[in-house]
């Protein structure tokens, strides 16, 4: 592949789009729904660069110099990584409870090996609901490199079967593993998301995309306007995904087929070159920095994040995301310039044969696999020496009389889920209603109820408040009021509760009512939600939310 087509103009602004989607995601998952198919503009890109790679060094000298791929690939991808994986382990140990960072360090390791995928598909874990880890997104890296070991020898097996019309073998090959690829994350979407979501088989036809343009797409003949045309039809089919899509889809399946396309139009649209016009819209230095920054970008953010909450001791406000997105910019900067560029090109790395990088990659690797250990080590001494305390503030953080959340309403679901305790249909019954900060006081009213002989029950959603006013435009937003208005519907129809008992979180008004006078509303919301109860008999307890704990507070407890 030659230099020019390492920096498109069209292609940079893929990567800071894809980049920014991802960014913004994290930081405010309400106002950028569909975010995270960022990724998927990613695995297009990577398909049509490493392709373009191999089939150009496949058509010049017949033949893929794997282990000279393999040591680029080294050079530019492991010394960023595994700094932001031992750094984030370190900051780990410092900032984070030891029972809360417990699986930490098996994640820094996963990812120090590039099978964090795996891992976390092992563990049944969810993208979008589970209490994520430091390292959860080093999972689409994990996807890529298993690409990167795995394309260069299939595409030198069928160039090796065919030896005659390799290119019309590659097609086949390529429009063949897609297609299966894409049948199997459409299943898999529906019979198992959770796995579907981090499988690197239900991926693999995004790359193919990008393979396939690589391949094929010098065939398409456009003029000027059809350049124009389909560029910003691409980029705007990505936008639409950002927006549109939410974490309630079935993902990645058929739905991601929008950014993974809008990504091969911008891609293909650029082969013969952009005109100028575009060019200079795409070469904006501002799209331009965040392209060239992104893989730093992307490493950065997620560790900031996740271990800012533990180090202040309370969740981050809008203003201090900003700050965040700032500090991830910054440190994205200074990581290209001082550690993906320099290891690229040093001579004493770059110049020798490729078992210099390959020595060099498996003694960072180490390094970082022992610092993950050490981590490990650490947290074990650190909970067996407070094993002896009645309880830890750690223990008591994970301490939940509804293991798993198995009676929570996901954030972006409607059902009415009501879980049953105590004594059933005993001749008094509570309800105890909201979001996790109701639910929280389960444990004592389960007490209560097996003293007092009576019957208590737990309905609550993520992030929903028992409030019928009107909320925010937002995939949870949306879902938190329907589950209210469900609610509403079931509790009326249902024999009544002698007594209600409801809280919520209020620090946090993501799926709230989001307006200037949003107190006032949120009084007229609770009080046509407790009405028809009311109006039954129902007695309405309310209970004020407890106090986020300072650093200080934190202290206290432990010491």
């Amino acid at each position: 592949m030659n230099t020019k087509r390492l920096i498109r103009a069209d292609i940079q602004a893929l990567r800071a789009i894809a980049v920014l989607m991802v960014v913004i995601f994290h930081l405010w998952p309400n106002h950028l729904t569909g975010g995270f198919a960022g990724v998927d503009v990613f695995f297009v890109i990577s398909g049509f660069l490493i392709s373009g790679s191999l089939f150009t060094e496949l058509n010049d000298t017949g033949r893929i110099r794997f282990a000279a791929f393999w040591a680029r690939r080294i050079r530019r991808l492991l010394p960023a990584a595994l700094t932001v994986i031992a750094v984030t382990a370190i900051a780990s140990l410092l900032v984070v409870p030891p029972l809360t960072r417990s699986g930490f360090f098996t994640d820094a390791i996963a990812s120090t090996f590039y099978v964090e995928n795996w891992h976390l598909a092992a563990n049944a874990t969810n993208y979008f609901a589970d209490q994520p880890s430091p390292f959860q997104h080093f999972w689409s890296l994990a996807v890529e490199e298993q690409f990167y070991i795995a394309w260069p020898l299939l595409i030198a097996a069928v160039a090796l079967i065919a030896r005659a019309g390799k290119t019309s073998a590659l097609k086949w090959f390529i429009l063949v593993i897609s297609l299966v690829s894409f049948v199997y994350s459409v299943w898999l979407s529906f019979s198992q998301p959770d796995l579907a979501y981090f499988t690197t088989l239900g991926r693999v036809w995004q790359f193919g995309l990008g393979a396939a343009v690589a391949l094929l797409g010098h065939r398409l003949r456009l003029s000027e306007l059809g350049k124009v045309a389909l560029s910003l039809s691409g980029f705007a089919l990505i936008l639409f995904s950002a927006f549109a899509l939410n974490s309630s889809m079935p993902f990645p399946g058929w739905v991601a087929l929008a950014p993974a396309l809008g990504a091969t139009a911008v891609i293909m649209a650029g082969l013969q070159g952009i005109p100028q016009t575009l060019q200079r819209v795409l070469g904006f230095k501002p799209i331009a920095f965040t392209g060239d920054i992104s893989y730093s970008l992307y490493l950065w953010h997620w560790p900031l994040i996740i271990l800012l909450p533990w180090a202040t001791g309370y969740q981050l406000r809008t203003y201090q995301l900003a700050v965040i997105l700032a500090v991830s910019y910054l440190l994205a900067w200074a990581s290209k310039r001082i550690i993906e560029d320099r290891f690229r090109s040093l001579p004493w790395l770059s110049a020798r044969l490729p078992r210099a990088s390959f020595a060099f990659g498996l003694a960072i690797s180490v390094l970082v696999f022992g610092i993950s250990i050490a981590g490990q080590v650490i947290t074990a001494g650190q909970q067996s020496s407070a094993a002896n305390q009645s309880q830890t503030l750690d223990q008591a953080k994970n301490d939940s009389a509804d293991p798993n959340h198995q009676c929570m309403t996901d954030p972006t679901s409607t059902q009415v889920k009501i879980c049953r305790f105590g004594v059933l249909d005993a001749g008094y019954r509570v309800l105890l209603v909201g979001d996790s900060h109701a639910a929280m006081h389960l444990g004592a009213w389960q007490v209560l109820a097996e003293q007092g002989r009576f019957e208590v029950d737990l309905a609550y959603k993520a992030s929903c408040s028992f409030n019928v006013e009107k909320r925010n435009d937002s995939a949870r937003g949306v879902s938190c009021q329907a589950w209210n208005q469900n609610l509403e519907k079931q509790l009326s129809a249902a024999k009544k509760y002698d007594l209600v008992v409801t809280s919520y979180f209020t620090t946090v008004k993501a799926t709230e009512i989001e307006s200037s006078n949003h107190d006032d509303l949120a009084v007229v919301g609770f009080k046509a939600a407790w009405a028809p109860l009311q109006a039954r008999g129902t007695q309405v307890l309310a209970v004020r939310d407890g106090v986020n704990m300072s650093p200080g507070m934190r202290d206290c407890w432990q010491s």
